[in-house]
């Protein structure tokens, strides 16, 4: 099973069992953390899902630093691994992580995540809340969705709005402008102050 392929289940099960109503997959933000996955199903609940299609990929997420170091740096209340049947145990998983993996095109769960701490909490919603800026940014100046690719439909509208952005914007694309924009940010807060 590729990643890509867990990826896809990811979004469904967010979608679908989880009835999250915005999901995002490898959506980047000015966080260092490019989530597989993740979905809110409340203003305040999201479910974070890292898909692991092996022990190698699994091994190298745990050494981030906001795996290891400082969890309240990552996104996600409840946080989760999705992987092949049987490619990691129970006990390899960090605290309050829970794990699903892939039986076909069925979700188990192996073990429900735990809501991250109270006091992580407020740090973790700053954290998403770059997430949501940097997707909405995508979508208002250029209608771009990370829907495409996962085998989910967008409304015809959609598509013809993005065409139609696309056609008339000539400000680069937020991939090109990741430093830039974030300068710009801290310039403007700056001026604000006066500072």
């Amino acid at each position: 099973m590729t990643h890509s392929e867990l990826v896809l289940k990811a979004t469904r099960w967010l979608k679908n069992t989880r009835r999250c109503g915005v999901v995002f997959t490898e959506k980047p933000s000015f966080q260092r953390e490019i989530p597989d996955a993740i979905g809110w199903n409340g203003p305040r609940r999201s479910i974070l899902i890292e898909c692991k299609a092996n022990l190698a990929d699994f091994k190298a997420d745990r050494k981030k630093k906001f795996r290891r170091k400082d969890p309240a740096s990552g996104m996600g209340k409840h946080r989760y691994y999705l992987t092949p049947p049987g490619l990691l145990a129970v006990n390899m998983l960090p605290e309050f992580w829970g794990l699903l993996e892939a039986h076909g095109r069925r979700v188990k769960v192996v073990r429900e995540a735990q809501r991250m701490p109270v006091e992580m909490r407020d740090e973790i919603t700053r954290h998403e809340h770059w997430l949501f800026y940097y997707a909405l940014y995508g979508v208002q100046n250029y209608g771009l969705t990370t829907l495409e690719g996962t085998g989910l439909r967008l409304p015809e509208r959609w598509m013809e709005k993005r065409q139609e952005l696309m056609d008339r914007n000539t400000v680069p694309h937020p991939d090109e402008r990741y430093g830039q924009i974030e300068m710009l940010l801290l310039r403007t807060k700056t001026d604000d102050t006066g500072h």
